[in-house]
C-alpha cells in the first residue's frame, strides 16, 4: 500500500529474528516468544533496535498490558533484548542467540521425548504400508 505522497506505510515491509534468540525466547513460553516477534516486527532497516514495547504487544496482539510488561521483562532478564535507551520511550537491542547467555541450543542432556523428536529424517521409523 501507499499513502497520498506515493511512499509505502511504516508498518509495511520485511522484518528477521535470529533463529537462535527465538529458540531462547520460546523457552519463556508464548507470551515471551510472541512479545519477541513483536519487539522485532518494530525494528528498523538493521532489524536490532526497536522503540516498539509493552504497548505495540498489547495492541497487536490478544496480551493483556501485565503479562505483556511481563514478557518483555522476561526477555530482559534473560539477556535475549537488552534496553538501551530507559524513560517513558524505551528503546532496546536485540541480542543475537549465540550471545544469549545459556545459548540457542537445547542441552545435550535433553529428555529423550526431545531427542525424538529433534531426530534426523532418517532415524526416524517409517510406519509399514499394508499391501
Amino acid at each position: 500500500m501507499s499513502n497520498s505522497h506515493g511512499s509505502k506505510k511504516k508498518s509495511e515491509g520485511f522484518f528477521s529474528i535470529d533463529r537462535g534468540a527465538f529458540r531462547c525466547a520460546a523457552v519463556g513460553g508464548l507470551n515471551s516468544a510472541i512479545a519477541n516477534l513483536i519487539l522485532a516486527r518494530g525494528t528498523g532497516p538493521d532489524n536490532v533496535t526497536t522503540q516498539w514495547s509493552v504497548n505495540a504487544i498489547e495492541q497487536r496482539t490478544g496480551i493483556s498490558r501485565p503479562n505483556a510488561d511481563k514478557a518483555v521483562k522476561d526477555l530482559l532478564a534473560r539477556g535475549i533484548w537488552k534496553k538501551t535507551r530507559d524513560g517513558l520511550h524505551p528503546i532496546y537491542e536485540a541480542v543475537p542467540g549465540n550471545q544469549v547467555p545459556g545459548g540457542p541450543s537445547l542441552p545435550r542432556n535433553r529428555p529423550s521425548s526431545l531427542q525424538s523428536a529433534t531426530a534426523s529424517p532418517s532415524t526416524i521409523p517409517r510406519p509399514q504400508s499394508k499391501h
